[in-house]
């Protein structure tokens, strides 16, 4: 029998459309870059499977940027979530609010609204066992059943008409980078042979404005080998979405400052130029998908990381305009791992986005000695 195609009602839509004006609110700007530099509309047919890195919540808002970008008519989508996202008093546990604000979201958890929504957008409430409880499970023997049974509810969900949205880390990344990639997908592709798979990247700049700058790179459709091993497929996979970062300012300038001490006695002209060389070089001999701004040569980013580079005591800047080591540069540098990356080494964790090029940037840089 033909699977009926399910596509979003005019309801449903304008929930999405209210998630993206959030992203207006929430984040500086987004930005959406493509392999071949050609922005245009994205064609992603029955049955797609969407994959993707997962940094934050704001996640769901750069989601509905996507759904914007793609033609119509747009096919609804299997996205899991956390299990209790969708049961009770979920806001007030999760953000554990104090006076007003905690009255706030414990009348909007007691409405019911937030299960409502998420499962009106295609949300699927599934177990998270790798961060959750997995020793339990491993120990009781039902960690592979679990696994088996959330990914069969996915290749349900697939037969009904719907695509598929995956985060394949499984939980937030931590260091700027890619945690391990699960065996999802491997599941995934065992269950349903022949699916369409499309993978993009979440960037996001938190360096250059008070609020976020999201950068999204979209990779491309492709398809999985069904003789492929679950190794080659996790390994495919974390390929792809490590050469989707976008190269931007901040994460491009935290590289060059904390992977040598060549910016020491030079000033803000060298510091610019390095960057935007490194860019092209990039951009050119890895097929990086970078900031337009860089490739236009616009520094006025590049400035306001400098500045917020100063400010945190990363570097000094003199009198004469010469950039020096900050206090805070060694501890940047000392690879003993933070409670968090985005508070204690915000530069590191800019600069692990940049993982996938580090051996194409080192050489690159050690040409400007």
């Amino acid at each position: 029998m033909a699977i009926k195609i399910q596509k979003y009602g005019f309801f449903a839509e304008c929930i999405i459309h209210i998630v993206y004006l959030v992203s207006k609110f929430a984040l500086k700007k987004v930005d959406h870059y493509f392999l071949d530099g050609n922005p245009r509309r994205l064609d992603l047919p029955y049955p797609t499977v969407y994959i993707a890195n997962h940094v934050s919540e704001l996640d769901i808002p750069g989601l509905a940027t996507i759904h914007k970008r793609i033609q119509n008519p747009r096919i609804q989508y299997t996205i899991p979530v956390r299990e209790d996202i969708v049961q009770k008093n979920f806001l007030v546990k999760e953000f554990r609010p104090k006076g007003i604000l905690k009255y706030i979201l414990h009348l909007i958890d007691l409405t019911g609204i937030l299960p409502l929504l998420f499962r009106i957008v295609g949300a699927v409430p599934v177990k998270r066992p790798f961060r959750d409880n997995a020793r339990a499970m491993v120990k009781d023997g039902s960690l592979r059943d679990q696994v088996d049974k959330d990914w069969t509810i996915l290749s349900d969900n697939i037969d009904l008409g719907k695509n598929v949205v995956v985060f394949p880390e499984g939980v937030f990344s931590e260091d700027g980078n890619l945690r391990v990639i699960k065996n999802g997908i491997a599941h995934l592709s065992e269950k349903k042979p022949g699916l369409n798979y499309f993978y993009f990247n979440f960037t996001y700049d938190l360096l250059s404005d008070k609020k976020p700058c999201l950068h999204i790179g979209f990779g491309e459709l492709f398809q999985i080998n069904p003789a492929s091993k679950k190794e080659e497929i996790t390994s495919m996979i974390k390929e792809k979405l490590s050469r989707a970062y976008v190269v931007n300012s901040a994460n491009l300038v935290s590289f060059l400052i904390l992977s040598s001490d060549l910016f020491v006695g030079k000033d803000k002209i060298w510091i610019q130029k390095s960057v935007m060389d490194l860019a092209k070089k990039i951009h050119d001999k890895e097929n990086a998908m970078v900031e337009n701004a860089l490739l236009d040569s616009q520094t006025e980013t590049i400035d306001r990381i400098l500045s917020v580079m100063v400010k945190r005591k990363l570097i000094s800047f003199s009198k004469e305009g010469i950039y020096a080591k900050g206090p805070k540069w060694e501890i940047e540098n000392n690879p003993e791992k933070p409670k968090s990356y985005r508070k204690d080494k915000p530069f590191t964790y800019h600069k692990n986005q940049l993982r996938a090029f580090e051996p194409t940037l080192l050489n690159s840089i050690s040409e400007y000695k």
